[in-house]
C-alpha cells in the first residue's frame, strides 16, 4: 500500500486494515490490487475500491440499482446496470453498516452479472472439478499444492468455499486459487503474520499471499504454513 497510504495519508492505513478485516470476516478471503490512487478489492472481479484522502478514506462499491438506504455521500450511474456508491469514512463507527452494504453490493453485482451471462459461470463443486478448468501445466501446479496441503493437514476435509479450493478442519484452514499471474494462497491472518520473515519476497496482505507463476512454487513453505494452521485450530 505504498502509494495509496503515502505521506499525510499514512494515518488512514490502520483504519483501512480494520475495515478490510471486517470485510474478510463477512465475505471470506479476497485479493487486493493496488493502483496509483486506490486499492481494489477483488474476487473474480473488483467489487470495492478504497482510496485515502487527507481528511478521510473514500470507500466505493457498486450495485445494479441505487440504494439510498445505505446513505452514500455520492451516487454515480456508471452504466445502465451499475450504480457506484461513495462513502467518506473518518472513523470506524460506520463500519458495520458499511460492510453490510459492501456484502450486499458484492452479491447483487455477482447475481446480476451471472444472470446476464450464465454461460460464463464456471460450474464446479469439488477441487477435482476446479483443477480440471485449467491448462495441463497449471493443473500440475494445483495438484501439487493440493497434495502438499493434504500431507500437512491429513485430517482436513476438502471442499469449495468462496469459490475456491478449501481445506477445512474445525474451520477453514487454507484456501488457494488461480489468478492471472499468481496463485493466491489464503491461510488467514495468523498464517501470514507468523511466517512474515519467510514471506518477505512475496506480496502479502492480511490473510493472503501471492505466489507468482513466473517463479518456482514454494511447496515446502505452503506445507509449513498449512501445518501451522492445522496445529493452531487443535
Amino acid at each position: 500500500m505504498n502509494e495509496v497510504f503515502s505521506g499525510v495519508r499514512a494515518k488512514w492505513q490502520p483504519l483501512y486494515e480494520e475495515l478490510r478485516s471486517m470485510a474478510v470476516e463477512k465475505l471470506g478471503p479476497f485479493e487486493e490490487h493496488e493502483t496509483a490512487s486506490a486499492v481494489l478489492w477483488r474476487h473474480s472481479s473488483a467489487f470495492a475500491e478504497v482510496s485515502a484522502k487527507k481528511a478521510c478514506l473514500v470507500v466505493a462499491f457498486a450495485a445494479p440499482v441505487r440504494h439510498d438506504e445505505w446513505q452514500p455521500d455520492k451516487v454515480v450511474q456508471t452504466s445502465k446496470n451499475r450504480v457506484a456508491h461513495y462513502f467518506q469514512v473518518a472513523d470506524n463507527g460506520q463500519f458495520p453498516a458499511l460492510v453490510e452494504g459492501i456484502a450486499e453490493a458484492y452479491h447483487l453485482t455477482k447475481s446480476n452479472r451471472l444472470s446476464k451471462t450464465p454461460s460464463e459461470k464456471p460450474v464446479y463443486t469439488t477441487i477435482d472439478e476446479y483443477i480440471a478448468l485449467f491448462p495441463p501445466e497449471l493443473q500440475t501446479i494445483l495438484e501439487q499444492i493440493r497434495q502438499t496441503i493434504r500431507k500437512a493437514a491429513p485430517e482436513a476435509a476438502e471442499k469449495i468455499s468462496w469459490q475456491m479450493p478449501t481445506f477445512w478442519q474445525k474451520e477453514n484452514l487454507v484456501h488457494f486459487a488461480v489468478a492471472k499471474h499468481h496463485i493466491g494462497f489464503y491461510p488467514g491472518e495468523s498464517g501470514v503474520r507468523v511466517f512474515a520473515d519467510q514471506l518477505r519476497g512475496y506480496k502479502t496482505s492480511k490473510g493472503a499471499i501471492q505466489f507468482p507463476l513466473s517463479e518456482p512454487m514454494p511447496y515446502a513453505l505452503i506445507g509449513e504454513i498449512t501445518r501451522f494452521r492445522a496445529e493452531e485450530v487443535e
